[in-house]
Protein backbone atom coordinates (compact mmCIF):
# COMPACT_ATOMS: atom_id res chain seq x y z
CA UNK A 1 0.00 0.00 0.00
CA UNK A 2 0.98 3.62 -0.39
CA UNK A 3 0.40 4.62 3.19
CA UNK A 4 3.03 3.83 5.81
CA UNK A 5 2.96 6.80 8.22
CA UNK A 6 -0.65 7.96 8.14
CA UNK A 7 -1.78 10.64 10.60
CA UNK A 8 -5.02 12.61 10.94
CA UNK A 9 -4.85 15.94 9.13
CA UNK A 10 -4.39 18.68 11.73
CA UNK A 11 -5.44 22.18 10.70
CA UNK A 12 -2.70 23.98 12.62
CA UNK A 13 0.13 21.44 12.44
CA UNK A 14 -0.24 20.80 8.68
CA UNK A 15 -1.00 24.36 7.52
CA UNK A 16 1.47 25.59 4.92
CA UNK A 17 2.72 22.07 4.12
CA UNK A 18 2.39 20.61 0.65
CA UNK A 19 3.12 17.40 -1.21
CA UNK A 20 5.33 16.80 -4.22
CA UNK A 21 3.72 17.52 -7.57
CA UNK A 22 3.42 14.66 -10.01
CA UNK A 23 3.49 10.92 -9.52
CA UNK A 24 7.14 10.03 -8.96
CA UNK A 25 6.07 8.13 -5.82
CA UNK A 26 3.90 5.86 -8.05
CA UNK A 27 6.81 4.59 -10.19
CA UNK A 28 7.24 1.71 -7.72
CA UNK A 29 3.53 0.89 -7.37
CA UNK A 30 2.43 -2.00 -9.61
CA UNK A 31 -1.22 -2.09 -8.40
CA UNK A 32 -3.68 0.02 -6.43
CA UNK A 33 -7.33 -0.22 -5.29
CA UNK A 34 -10.07 1.28 -7.45
CA UNK A 35 -13.81 1.90 -7.30
CA UNK A 36 -16.61 0.55 -9.48
CA UNK A 37 -17.28 4.07 -10.72
CA UNK A 38 -13.84 4.09 -12.40
CA UNK A 39 -14.14 0.79 -14.31
CA UNK A 40 -15.19 2.36 -17.62
CA UNK A 41 -12.15 4.62 -17.78
CA UNK A 42 -9.71 2.10 -16.28
CA UNK A 43 -10.57 -0.70 -18.70
CA UNK A 44 -9.39 1.43 -21.62
CA UNK A 45 -5.82 1.27 -20.28
CA UNK A 46 -5.28 -1.39 -17.62
CA UNK A 47 -6.47 -4.80 -16.44
CA UNK A 48 -8.62 -4.93 -13.33
CA UNK A 49 -7.99 -7.73 -10.86
CA UNK A 50 -9.41 -8.51 -7.44
CA UNK A 51 -8.01 -9.10 -3.97
CA UNK A 52 -9.07 -12.23 -2.13
CA UNK A 53 -11.77 -10.18 -0.38
CA UNK A 54 -13.20 -9.14 -3.77
CA UNK A 55 -11.97 -5.54 -3.70
CA UNK A 56 -11.00 -4.41 -7.23
CA UNK A 57 -7.46 -3.31 -8.02
CA UNK A 58 -5.90 -1.91 -11.17
CA UNK A 59 -2.76 -3.75 -12.30
CA UNK A 60 -0.04 -1.62 -13.90
CA UNK A 61 2.63 -4.32 -14.16
CA UNK A 62 3.19 -8.01 -13.50
CA UNK A 63 6.42 -7.08 -11.74
CA UNK A 64 6.14 -5.77 -8.19
CA UNK A 65 7.74 -2.36 -7.78
CA UNK A 66 7.31 -1.30 -11.42
CA UNK A 67 4.80 1.05 -13.02
CA UNK A 68 5.54 1.63 -16.73
CA UNK A 69 2.83 4.32 -16.88
CA UNK A 70 4.92 6.78 -14.82
CA UNK A 71 8.15 8.16 -16.29
CA UNK A 72 11.40 9.14 -14.54
CA UNK A 73 10.11 12.71 -14.01
CA UNK A 74 6.94 11.50 -12.29
CA UNK A 75 4.62 12.20 -15.21
CA UNK A 76 1.78 9.73 -15.79
CA UNK A 77 1.38 8.81 -19.46
CA UNK A 78 -0.86 11.55 -20.84
CA UNK A 79 -3.22 9.25 -22.73
CA UNK A 80 -3.94 7.07 -19.69
CA UNK A 81 -6.54 7.56 -16.98
CA UNK A 82 -5.05 8.22 -13.54
CA UNK A 83 -6.94 6.32 -10.82
CA UNK A 84 -8.60 8.45 -8.13
CA UNK A 85 -6.50 6.72 -5.45
CA UNK A 86 -3.37 8.12 -7.12
CA UNK A 87 -4.86 11.58 -7.70
CA UNK A 88 -5.85 11.88 -4.03
CA UNK A 89 -2.48 10.79 -2.62
CA UNK A 90 -1.12 11.65 -0.04
CA UNK A 91 -4.58 12.19 1.44
CA UNK A 92 -7.06 9.48 2.34
CA UNK A 93 -9.98 8.76 4.62
CA UNK A 94 -8.83 6.56 7.50
CA UNK A 95 -10.81 4.75 10.17
CA UNK A 96 -9.39 5.82 13.53
CA UNK A 97 -11.16 5.04 16.82
CA UNK A 98 -14.40 4.09 15.01
CA UNK A 99 -14.47 7.39 13.07
CA UNK A 100 -13.62 8.29 9.49
CA UNK A 101 -11.01 11.03 9.57
CA UNK A 102 -9.15 12.85 6.85
CA UNK A 103 -5.55 11.68 7.07
CA UNK A 104 -2.26 12.36 5.30
CA UNK A 105 0.88 10.31 4.59
CA UNK A 106 3.61 12.13 6.51
CA UNK A 107 6.46 10.84 4.33
CA UNK A 108 4.95 12.75 1.39
CA UNK A 109 4.85 16.15 3.12
CA UNK A 110 7.04 19.04 1.99
CA UNK A 111 7.70 22.30 3.84
CA UNK A 112 7.05 24.34 0.69
CA UNK A 113 4.98 24.13 -2.47
CA UNK A 114 1.26 24.57 -3.04
CA UNK A 115 -0.27 24.05 0.43
CA UNK A 116 -3.64 22.42 1.15
CA UNK A 117 -4.26 24.55 4.22
CA UNK A 118 -3.60 28.27 4.49
CA UNK A 119 -2.02 29.98 7.52
CA UNK A 120 -5.44 30.08 9.24
CA UNK A 121 -5.99 26.33 8.77
CA UNK A 122 -8.60 26.73 6.02
CA UNK A 123 -8.52 24.58 2.90
CA UNK A 124 -6.89 26.24 -0.11
CA UNK A 125 -8.27 25.78 -3.62
CA UNK A 126 -6.05 22.68 -4.06
CA UNK A 127 -7.10 21.41 -0.64
CA UNK A 128 -10.79 21.76 -1.49
CA UNK A 129 -10.24 19.91 -4.78
CA UNK A 130 -8.52 16.99 -2.97
CA UNK A 131 -11.30 16.93 -0.37
CA UNK A 132 -13.96 16.80 -3.11
CA UNK A 133 -12.13 13.89 -4.78
CA UNK A 134 -11.84 12.03 -1.47
CA UNK A 135 -15.52 12.57 -0.67
CA UNK A 136 -16.44 11.07 -4.06
CA UNK A 137 -14.08 8.14 -3.35
CA UNK A 138 -15.69 7.49 0.03
CA UNK A 139 -19.19 7.70 -1.48
CA UNK A 140 -18.28 5.18 -4.21
CA UNK A 141 -16.63 2.87 -1.68
CA UNK A 142 -19.92 1.55 -0.26
CA UNK A 143 -21.15 0.16 -3.59
CA UNK A 144 -17.68 -1.17 -4.40
CA UNK A 145 -17.51 -3.06 -1.09
CA UNK A 146 -21.01 -4.47 -1.63
CA UNK A 147 -19.92 -5.66 -5.08
CA UNK A 148 -16.77 -7.21 -3.55
CA UNK A 149 -18.79 -8.95 -0.84
CA UNK A 150 -21.15 -10.41 -3.47
CA UNK A 151 -18.24 -11.71 -5.57
CA UNK A 152 -16.88 -13.59 -2.57
CA UNK A 153 -20.29 -14.82 -1.38
CA UNK A 154 -21.15 -16.14 -4.87
CA UNK A 155 -17.69 -17.81 -5.08
CA UNK A 156 -17.02 -15.96 -8.33
CA UNK A 157 -13.28 -15.41 -7.89
CA UNK A 158 -10.45 -17.68 -9.05
CA UNK A 159 -6.68 -17.07 -8.86
CA UNK A 160 -5.19 -15.12 -11.78
CA UNK A 161 -2.80 -16.96 -14.04
CA UNK A 162 -1.13 -14.84 -16.66
CA UNK A 163 0.78 -15.64 -19.86
CA UNK A 164 3.76 -13.30 -20.05
CA UNK A 165 5.32 -12.61 -23.45
CA UNK A 166 8.95 -11.52 -23.12
CA UNK A 167 10.77 -9.18 -25.55
CA UNK A 168 12.32 -12.23 -27.27
CA UNK A 169 8.72 -13.45 -27.94
CA UNK A 170 9.05 -16.39 -25.57
CA UNK A 171 5.98 -17.06 -23.46
CA UNK A 172 5.77 -18.30 -19.90
CA UNK A 173 2.94 -18.84 -17.47
CA UNK A 174 3.05 -16.78 -14.32
CA UNK A 175 1.44 -18.48 -11.36
CA UNK A 176 -0.84 -16.87 -8.82
CA UNK A 177 0.07 -13.20 -8.61
CA UNK A 178 -1.83 -12.81 -5.37
CA UNK A 179 -4.79 -11.48 -7.29
CA UNK A 180 -8.01 -13.02 -8.53
CA UNK A 181 -10.29 -12.76 -11.55
CA UNK A 182 -13.97 -13.40 -12.07
CA UNK A 183 -14.75 -16.93 -13.33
Amino acid sequence: MLFHHLVPLHRTHHCGQASAQGYLWARNVHAMPVQLTEFGQLLLHYPIVFAEDGVPWVLFSLTAGQNPFVDAEGEWRAECYIPAYARAYPWTWARIQERDVLAVETTALLPSGTPWLDAMGNFTLEGRAKLKLLDAWREARASTLLFAENLVMQKMLVPCQVMQIDPDHSAKMRGNLGFYRIK
